[in-house]
């Protein structure tokens, strides 16, 4: 008797649960917010693709690759060029989709990895472009997140980040609606 607790529940399934869930929805709409709910329950882990991607590309041994693809070094530890590394990408389909073609597979790579480590549970994986690179097939399950767009471009242009609102439409024009 007492309380039931994660550990004892999963101790009497047949098969522990594990599952790889995508958590999506466009720039400002509330992922992060929901991630950080959802990664407070038990047996939950959280993976955010866009901070996993930048920490892959800021590694040394790509440094080489990302200066072929976008023309210029890029040095992470600074703000202006990872910046200036965001206006080149979004502001130019076919350099953003070969810098995609590059970063994903290692990405996935990482998410597998956590996944194949983990021995019940479930993985979020959160990702703003789920749809928009067709990586579907790779989650068990997907919840969108949603909100007007009128809130998306408040909260990105007066919020934390204070982008201009330019930049958020150019952004939001990539995504799916």
């Amino acid at each position: 008797r007492g309380k039931i607790d994660h550990q004892n529940i999963i101790m009497y399934m047949k098969k522990p649960l594990k599952l790889k869930v995508g958590l999506t929805g466009n720039i400002g709409c509330g992922k992060s917010a929901v991630s950080r709910l959802v990664a407070a329950y038990p047996c939950v882990s959280l993976v955010d693709t866009d901070t996993l991607a930048k920490q892959i590309a800021a590694l040394p041994e790509h440094e080489e690759t990302i200066t072929r693809i976008v023309g210029f070094s890029v040095d992470f530890s600074k703000s202006e060029d990872r910046k200036r590394l965001a206006e080149t990408l979004f502001g130019n389909q076919q350099l953003l989709d070969t810098y995609q073609q590059f970063i994903h597979p290692l990405v996935w790579k990482k998410v597998d990895e956590q996944f194949n480590a983990m021995q019940y549970g479930l993985l979020v994986i959160e990702s703003a472009i789920l749809f928009e690179v067709h990586s579907e097939s790779h989650y068990d399950k997907i919840v969108t997140v949603t909100c007007d767009e009128s809130v998306q471009i408040d909260r990105l242009c007066n919020g934390s980040r204070a982008m201009q609102e330019s930049d958020v439409r150019a952004r939001m024009s990539l995504q799916i609606p």
